[in-house]
C-alpha cells in the first residue's frame, strides 16, 4: 500500500501501519510531489498555524505548508506546529525530510518574490513530509522553509496543479496575486484567510485561529463557480 492510496481509505489495522514505517518512508522517497500537491491545501507564510488542518479536513487531507523562515528556525516552526496538531487530538505516524530534487526543483537558483532581484538557492530549502492520524483519517503534512513565490511558481503553476485550498494569515508578500492573478483553472475551490482580496469567493463561515497573530477567527470562502469545479 502507497501513502496516497491510504489517504482514500479508513485503515483499520493501525498496529500493522506502524511496522511498516520504513516501506512507506521508501514510498515517499520514490513518489511523485504532483500527487500529493494537486487538490491540496497550499499555505504560504504559514508559520506555526494549524487553522486549515484543523479547521479543513473535511476539504483536503494534504496540507502543504510554505515559509521562508527569515526571522524563526525551521526546527522551532515545526515543534510548535506539531505541538498544536496533537494538542487537537492528531497522532504523527512517521516523518522524513525530502530534499529541494523532490519537488523538481533542479536549478542551483531560482528568483523570488515579483519584482525582486532576489535569488534562492536549492542547497538552503529544508523540507519534511509527514503523515498524520486524526480519529479514523490520514492527513499529510508537507512543510517547506523556502520562498513562497518560488514554490508557488515552480510546482503548482508550472504543473497546473489547482490547489484546493488556498490559505494565508495576512495579504502579505510571498505570493502576490494582484500583480499575477488566478487563472479560472487555478483559482482553488476554498480560500482561508483574506479572500476577500481575489475576486470570484464568498464567504461562507469562520474557523477558529491556531496561530500568533492575534485574533480568533479566520475567513472561510468558496469558490462562487465551486458547483461547476466539483463535477
Amino acid at each position: 500500500m502507497r501513502i496516497i492510496h491510504l489517504l482514500e481509505d479508513h485503515y483499520s489495522d493501525y498496529n500493522r501501519l506502524g511496522k511498516r514505517k520504513g516501506h512507506f518512508i521508501e514510498d515517499i522517497l520514490h513518489s511523485d510531489f504532483k500527487d500529493y500537491f494537486a487538490n491540496s491545501c497550499f499555505y504560504y507564510s504559514s508559520g506555526s498555524d494549524a487553522t486549515p488542518i484543523v479547521g479543513c479536513k473535511k476539504f483536503a487531507n494534504i496540507f502543504v505548508y510554505c515559509d521562508i523562515q527569515e526571522f524563526s528556525n525551521f526546527s522551532d516552526a515545526i515543534y510548535l506546529l506539531k505541538k498544536k496538531l496533537r494538542d487537537n487530538k492528531s497522532e504523527e505516524i512517521l516523518y522524513c525530510t525530502v530534499p529541494a530534487e523532490w519537488f523538481g526543483l533542479n536549478e542551483q537558483s531560482y528568483m523570488g518574490h515579483y519584482g525582486l532581484d532576489t535569488r534562492y538557492y536549492t542547497k538552503d530549502l529544508k523540507a519534511e513530509f509527514s503523515l498524520w492520524k486524526n480519529e479514523n483519517r490520514f492527513f499529510v503534512l508537507i512543510y517547506i522553509a523556502f520562498d513562497n513565490n518560488v514554490i508557488w511558481q515552480n510546482t503548482y503553476l508550472k504543473y497546473k496543479l489547482r490547489p484546493k485550498i488556498i490559505c494565508n494569515c495576512n495579504y502579505e508578500g510571498g505570493v502576490d496575486f494582484k500583480v499575477a492573478p488566478l487563472s479560472e483553472d487555478m483559482k482553488p475551490y476554498y480560500w482561508v484567510g483574506y479572500g476577500q482580496h481575489v475576486e470570484g469567493f464568498e464567504p461562507i463561515g469562520k474557523l477558529k485561529y491556531f496561530g500568533e497573530y492575534g485574533g480568533e477567527y479566520f475567513e472561510l470562502y468558496a469558490n462562487m463557480n465551486l458547483k461547476n469545479i466539483e463535477k
